[in-house]
């Protein structure tokens, strides 16, 4: 007669090996690294390109400010649309900060005693930065553009000419670079990659 058991132990060469295991789980690091890998270089792409559109959209909220003639109050409190208009400022200095100013003193330049209320201070994202600024293809360590009422005339440091606005933005881990570029005679605002 046979005897069956409900709790027989079968033994048997079904699964896998130590070295099948290893194996796979190699194979599923390495892809996992990969797509690490990728996904922080394009956020850090995206980090720069952002910052790249940040100062484009800045200038062109400028333009569009002094063209609507948008009141803003002084130091005095009083109301007004800014005698210089809108603009905003850059330094080589200051690399990761844009400023966006009102010019209540209309001299086309920013000045941190009287123009800071009203005006907003922009960062860039992590590990990006103003790499140069230039107008006409001359370095400059500071750059105030400004649009001026009613027209929106364009004045790059207090100077009407028809120069252009380069901006370098680099980021500083993966070294790319975008060009947000201004031109002083149509007010046109372009960015590229590099």
């Amino acid at each position: 007669m046979f005897r069956y058991s409900l709790f027989a132990i079968r033994y048997s060469r079904a699964g896998f090996t130590i070295i099948e295991l290893l194996v796979s789980m190699t194979i599923f690091l390495i892809i996992t690294s990969i797509v690490v890998a990728n996904f922080r270089q394009g956020s850090q792409r995206d980090d720069l390109q952002h910052g790249a559109l940040l100062v484009a959209s800045l200038l062109q909220q400028a333009q569009t400010y002094a063209l609507a003639g948008r009141v803003t109050a002084d130091l005095n409190q009083v109301s007004q649309v800014p005698p210089g208009g809108y603009g905003i400022y850059l330094a080589t200095a200051s690399k990761d900060k844009v400023l966006f100013f009102p010019d209540f003193n209309g001299n086309g330049l920013y000045d941190s005693n009287t123009e800071t209320i009203g005006g907003w201070q922009y960062s860039l994202a992590k590990d990006v930065e103003l790499e140069s600024l230039a107008v006409s293809e001359s370095n400059e360590p500071t750059v105030a553009f400004t649009f001026r009422p009613p027209q929106g005339t364009r004045y790059i440091n207090d100077t009407v000419n028809g120069g252009v606005l380069v901006v370098i933005l680099k980021h500083t881990k993966s070294l790319q670079q975008y060009k947000v570029t201004a031109n002083a005679i149509s007010g046109q605002v372009n960015t590229v990659k590099l």
